[in-house]
């Protein structure tokens, strides 16, 4: 059971890499992860940026 593990963790990580990679879910997500970064910070903001 552990070598099947260990075997079917890198294809599992591989398959999701590559439907990522080659989904715009990528970007979506990246995008996603902007907005919320942004929305997380402070109103008046530390940087400055909108």
């Amino acid at each position: 059971p552990a070598n099947a593990q260990a075997r079917r963790v890198p294809a599992a990580l591989c398959l999701w890499g590559r439907l990522f990679d080659e989904a715009p879910m990528l970007a979506l997500g990246h995008a996603l992860a902007r907005r919320c970064a942004l929305d997380l910070r402070p109103p008046h903001g530390l940087t400055g940026a909108t």
